[in-house]
């Protein structure tokens, strides 16, 4: 096969998954495939491409088995194997692979990054914390590394220093919505409103077309600093977009605040109606019934 044709499609398909055109990066790994069924490059970056569920799980799983167990050095396949496995919760077998990635490449910042969420899943907080820092020594550029050691801080029940670390990440990258939304996060859980709002509002500009998430925290931000009005109105347009239980409770919870507790319980009551099983909306309900 000509080398200059694979590196050409190869990096076709990069740029195609740089523009987030999964289908067409798709098609160009699989002509670098034709030219070589085992190329390990092309193997790996198809299963970043792949679906996330059921049958294309699987076939991930197995096609980065493969590739782990032909080159016993492919550190990218291992991190890749790692992500699937988490995607699964498949923690157990994630520290695995995670720790086998990190005796080929312990240098390596991503490999480190990688590690330290399989440790802190298992449970190993402490590894996590370590490996966490590690990552951001050798990579302190990284913006992975800083936010999984704001992760393990955050989990550690250290919200200033975690807090501290998704601002670093955010230096390296001003618009990452990631970060933003982990920072909004944050600084909810300190009770933040202002910076909350501030960071949430930001990630909304940043990815507008995927703006839900950052809505929501919005809203809670709004809700936590007095501003009802503007709260309920940006939760009432995240469960029109996205019905959800949290987002119920919380659209309730605005709904409460502004005085109209009927219109709250009645949204609760239709939802417990439906979804009986519900134990948080139940249980929001309850309080309602309560509290009136």
């Amino acid at each position: 096969a000509d080398p200059q044709s694979r590196t050409a499609l190869f990096n076709l398909g990069l740029l195609a998954e740089r523009r987030e055109d999964a289908a067409q990066a798709r098609d160009f790994y699989r002509q670098v495939l034709a030219l070589n069924p085992r190329d390990a490059g092309a193997l790996v970056a198809s299963v970043r491409v792949m679906g996330s569920g059921g049958e294309s799980q699987e076939r991930a799983l197995a096609t980065l088995e493969a590739v782990r167990r032909d080159d016993p050095r492919s550190v990218s396949a291992r991190l890749a194997l790692v992500a699937r496995h988490l995607q699964a919760a498949r923690y157990a077998q994630a520290l695995t692979v995670a720790v086998e990635a990190e005796k080929i490449a312990p240098l390596n910042p991503d490999t480190l990054t990688t590690l330290s969420r399989a440790q802190l899943l298992n449970g190993f907080d402490g590894e996590a914390l370590k490996s966490a820092r590690r990552a951001v020594e050798l990579g302190p550029k990284s913006v992975p590394a800083h936010r999984i050691l704001a992760v393990v801080e955050r989990a550690l029940g250290d919200l200033a220093a975690s807090m501290g670390s998704l601002e670093k990440a955010l230096q390296l990258s001003e618009d990452d919505f990631v970060t933003l939304i982990q920072l909004a996060q944050t600084a909810l859980e300190r009770g933040l409103a202002d910076r909350a709002e501030e960071f949430a509002a930001r990630a909304m500009r940043a990815r507008p077309e995927d703006s839900v998430a950052a809505l929501m925290l919005r809203g809670q931000a709004r809700l936590l600093s007095g501003k009802v009005e503007a709260a309920v109105q940006d939760l009432q347009r995240v469960f029109a977009e996205r019905p959800s239980a949290s987002a119920l409770v919380e659209l309730a919870r605005g709904e409460w605040s502004s005085g109209r507790q009927n219109e709250a319980i009645d949204r609760l009551e239709r939802w417990v109606t439906a979804h009986p099983t519900d134990a948080g909306v139940s249980e929001a309900l309850g309080d309602a019934y309560a509290a009136k």
